[in-house]
């Protein structure tokens, strides 16, 4: 009789403890928009005990741009259709809020779906919670319809890849992150695909993140424009010293 009622505790405790560590994601988005307008999509992540580094990435329709993001300092990354957001270091409260602006272009029409996943890392695992499909219908009055997107390429800027160990008195790099705890390369990666260019330099109490280095300015503009990290900025250096301007 005890061994059935010790069973039936700790079978109890471990529902308990699932509970506790499940991870469920509310999204709350308006079902009929109209084109050309912005609406605001929220998103309530309730980790529970869940700590350290996750990603919240969103996959948007075709000709859905993101704009105003609040994720409560986390780092946003915006690429093509794909919105990243991610946490180094989760906020202690149960819940996590983001909310993003968002405008439909003007040229779309019918239905549309936004999907996305939740990544985290618990007891060095890594676990995918899936979002629930969000369906959107879009209503255009306008006269010029299509199922393209708007041309995203930014008129008059050329490719611009950054170099690595540039030999020049001058150089340019573009900072994407800063952050009291230091990221292994695994996590640098979620930040920038090659990591290989990303420099780390410890100053004023964080972790500076940059990526270069580039030959002038204006490439390091170009590229800061379209890497996607919301934040980032350009920083020159002298001689390998950054000069703080």
């Amino acid at each position: 009789m005890n061994k059935w009622i010790i069973l039936t505790l700790l079978l109890f405790q471990a529902v308990i403890l699932f509970a506790a560590n499940t991870v469920k994601i509310n999204v709350t988005a308006p079902e009929n928009i109209e084109a050309g307008k912005e609406f605001t999509i929220s998103f309530e992540i309730y980790k529970n005990n869940l700590t350290g580094f996750a990603r919240l990435e969103i996959f948007l329709p075709v000709g859905f741009r993101p704009g105003k993001i609040d994720a409560g300092g986390a780092t946003c990354i915006i690429q093509n259709d794909l919105l990243k957001i991610i946490w180094i270091e989760l906020p202690e409260k149960p819940i996590v809020t983001v909310s993003v602006s968002v405008t439909a272009d003007k040229r779309i029409a019918g239905y549309k779906e936004l999907y996305g996943n939740f990544h985290y890392i618990q007891n060095k695992q890594r676990t995918k919670v899936p979002l629930e499909i969000v369906p959107f219908q879009v209503k255009n009055d306008n006269k010029q319809i299509t199922n393209e997107p708007e041309n995203k390429i930014i008129t008059g800027f050329k490719p611009v890849i950054p170099q690595k160990n540039l030999v020049q008195e001058t150089v340019y790099r573009v900072q994407i992150a800063a952050y009291k705890k230091r990221l292994g390369k695994e996590i640098i990666s979620e930040l920038y695909a090659a990591p290989a260019y990303v420099n780390e330099e410890n100053m004023d109490g964080l972790y500076k993140y940059t990526i270069g280095d580039f030959i002038s300015r204006d490439d390091a503009d170009i590229f800061r424009q379209k890497c996607g990290v919301s934040g980032a900025f350009v920083v020159m250096y002298e001689n390998g010293i950054r000069v703080i301007k």
